[in-house]
């Protein structure tokens, strides 16, 4: 054998290796493919580096996350042949050589990547991490608050005086939670009933000026963050779909349409409209709010018709009063609830989210306290029961076909599940400020949560206790989750409420 001939071999050889451990097989290397290898001087191959690549002109960007072999690979069919930028998430580190690879159609186009420490650490940080960074102080749970609009970094690295917070906290505080740093938005006549006052006011202003530069050169405390995905974590796909006017636009609750059209429906918070999605080739409708529905004071948070059939009743809550609400839409009629009226006032109370039960009477979550209240439809009586763990907050959740709610509780970084039919509460654990907003269960009897801080979304096996995070491609403000049980396995979507975006999660096992 002549040295060009075993040259010739071990080539063919390697590129084999590299399909397989890319997860392609050969007869997948007759479509258009991208893979590589990622790796760095100060660790070699690395695993748990998110690569993306987005066609140029698209509005479609595409992720999958490196093995234990530091390889990546985009499955067959994913990527039209074109020209696509390349980018990366690996806290600590960037790209260093070229962001652009062609990929062509029949071919299987390899793309290493080289990176390199970053020189900004600060901006890669999730609001998980900058929690985690910040020293201790009563007040440190009390600035996650603020992560409902933005990053935490643009309080850290601000100049701001106790003095300058004593004025900016009351006045943010009027923002609604649909605010970004590019779009406050405050109704008119909306007072700050939730700021703090007088010594809790100073106290916090203090604090935030204790943590940021007003001080201090540089940080006054060193940086931590999370682990990158290792392991199951890695085997995902990623699809994010950028929507018209991302800078304005907030997509609260992503829902796939259950009529199996594959469109993706989803409810704009930072303007009136609601949008239709088709996943296929990212093409976007809005129809917006008629303007004579348009009203600063009202705020309907959640509709709730899937058991409407029984009575013809649809339940929703308005945000501005904390009540419930009962519409016959054959007659017009509603009927106004107040569901705390006999509830004992020892403690504060407040419905967020709704849920109808098969008989059509409402469950609520309790956002001031730590219970998960019921309202008879006949009676209106209201009773409570508390979740285990105290203070915790729920806020959102879903009742499957079992009458089992799966919900966030938002205070205690935790998910719960309640079974109505014995009203036996259990809880699962997440990450340390993780902050869930709201939770769900597939078929498999698997919970799903997102966390409004860690750009990362968790999936529980409520049987073994089992987790899994998969991290996402972006800064992302996690509100609504859903799933699609039409799919094996289950698809996950949510809205990235601060960036303009539909993001798809396709586990591979």
């Amino acid at each position: 054998m002549t040295r060009l001939q075993a040259n010739r071999i071990c080539l063919a050889a390697t590129t084999a290796m590299a399909l397989v451990l890319a997860g392609i097989g050969a007869a997948a290397a007759a479509d258009n493919v991208l893979t590589g290898q990622v790796s760095s001087v100060e660790e070699g191959i690395m695993e748990g580096v998110l690569v993306s690549a987005q066609m140029d002109g698209s509005t479609i960007r595409t992720t999958v996350v490196t093995d234990a072999q530091g390889r990546y690979a985009f499955p067959p069919g994913r990527l039209a042949p074109g020209n696509y930028k390349i980018t990366i998430r690996a806290v600590g580190y960037e790209l260093d050589g070229p962001d652009a690879a062609a990929v062509e159609a029949n071919k299987v186009a390899n793309a290493d990547l080289k990176l390199k420490k970053t020189g900004n650490l600060a901006a890669q940080l999730t609001n998980a991490d900058w929690m985690a960074s910040l020293p201790d102080s009563p007040q440190r749970r009390v600035i996650a608050s603020c992560t409902t609009c933005h990053t935490l970094q643009r309080i850290v690295e601000s100049k701001y005086t106790a003095d300058d917070f004593m004025a900016l906290v009351p006045r943010m505080m009027r923002y609604g939670a649909m605010s970004k740093p590019n779009h406050p938005q405050v109704a008119p006549d909306r007072s700050p009933t939730s700021a703090p006052k007088g010594d809790v006011l100073s106290g916090f202003a203090t604090y935030l000026a204790s943590v940021n530069r007003s001080t201090h050169p540089t940080f006054a405390f060193p940086l931590k963050t999370a682990p990158r995905p290792s392991g199951r974590a890695t085997r995902v796909i990623l699809t994010e779909y950028k929507l018209p006017r991302p800078d304005l636009t907030e997509p609260h609750d992503v829902v796939v349409d259950p009529l199996g059209t594959g469109t993706v429906w989803y409810s704009n918070f930072g303007e009136q409209n609601l949008g239709e999605l088709d996943p296929k080739t990212g093409k976007v409708t809005a129809y917006p709010l008629a303007a004579e529905f348009q009203n600063p004071k009202v705020q309907i948070g959640m509709l709730d018709p899937r058991n409407s059939n029984v009575d013809g009743k649809v339940w929703f809550s308005e945000g501005g009063s904390r009540t419930l609400f009962r519409l016959d839409p054959v007659s017009g009629t509603l009927d106004h609830i107040e569901q705390f009226k006999d509830v004992p006032k020892n403690v504060p109370h407040a419905e967020y989210g709704i849920v109808s039960d098969p008989q059509n009477n409402i469950w609520f979550f309790d956002f001031a306290d730590r219970n998960v209240g019921r309202t008879d439809k006949a009676t209106g009586a209201t009773t409570l029961f508390a979740v285990p763990t105290p203070a915790s907050r729920p806020r959102r959740g879903h009742m499957d076909a079992d009458g089992r709610i799966t919900f966030a509780e938002f205070a205690a970084d935790r998910v719960g599940v309640m079974d109505i039919k014995t009203d036996q509460i259990r809880e699962w654990p997440l990450p340390a400020n993780f902050a869930p907003y709201d939770a769900v269960m597939d078929h498999n009897g698997e919970v799903w949560t997102g966390g409004m801080n860690a750009d990362t979304v968790v999936r529980i096996d409520t049987q073994t206790g089992r987790s899994v995070g998969y991290l996402l491609p972006e800064s992302t403000n996690i509100r609504r989750v859903t799933v699609d049980n039409s799919t094996t396995p289950v698809t996950f979507w949510v809205g990235n409420n601060h960036r303009g975006k539909i993001i798809k999660l396709e586990p591979l096992d």
